[in-house]
């Protein structure tokens, strides 16, 4: 279904509730973008182990070779790193491989995978000639989340010829009247998973005012009570 439907397959499940509250449109499209994200990210955790989940997200992998645009870090004694710019829609990392070649001889070429770590297991494995990067292994470090920074760790001798990152996009729909056809993310029996959370999504907020509202009412009725009692 394109984008409009969805949100309309949601508005309508909404309005189908036993609610005595109204939620603006802007509201209902922001929680269905939560929602989205939700799901996606819920699925992430699962990618590598679970077959369904690898089914549910497999349209919105995207795959990215870098080739130029990242910078020498000497920040690190005896090793090569390089600070690559990430794409700003990478926000869930899939895979990752990058092809070094020889300071000394370039013609040298090896593919390498690429291990995610942080500094503290780098810095305790700095001396572990078994544990230190190598041509066929590197390290990665999200040096700067913000700005979507990967420094990568590289053996002294070699030099970052790519870098090869496949990442999740998250889908975004812009209005209630968006045509963008959303079975290009996901099929269509996984955005029927999505609806119920959006729903969820979009009425909690109220739900609780609701409450609020009940327990300041009871209160008041409480107080009253006392106060007749006490005259």
């Amino acid at each position: 279904m394109i984008a409009a439907e969805f949100y309309s397959e949601i508005e309508r499940r909404i309005a189908n509730l036993d609610n005595d509250f109204f939620i603006p449109s802007s509201e209902i499209l922001m929680a269905t973008n939560k929602a989205i994200k939700f799901y996606v990210q819920n699925a992430y955790r699962y990618f590598e182990q679970n077959e369904e989940n690898r089914k549910r997200l497999i349209k919105i992998v995207r795959t990215q070779r870098i080739n130029s645009g990242f910078t020498q870090n000497t920040n690190f004694s005896n090793l090569a790193a390089y600070d690559v710019v990430l794409p700003q829609e990478a926000v869930f990392i899939v895979m990752e491989s990058a092809r070094l070649q020889k300071t000394s001889n370039p013609t040298i070429k090896y593919v390498s995978k690429v291990t995610p770590v942080n500094l503290d297991v780098m810095n305790a494995n700095l001396n572990n000639p078994y544990k230190v990067p190598y041509k066929y292994r590197i390290w990665r470090i999200e040096s700067d989340g913000v700005n979507k920074i990967h420094t990568l760790i590289l053996p002294d001798g070699f030099e970052l010829e790519y870098y090869i990152i496949s990442y999740l996009e998250i889908p975004y729909i812009n209005s209630i009247t968006d045509t963008t056809d959303l079975n290009q993310y996901f099929d269509e029996v996984f955005q029927y998973e999505i609806i119920p959370i959006a729903v969820e999504f979009s009425i909690e907020p109220y739900r609780n005012i609701g409450k609020n509202e009940n327990s300041n009412n009871e209160k008041n009725n409480k107080n009253n009570e006392d106060n007749e009692n006490n005259k």
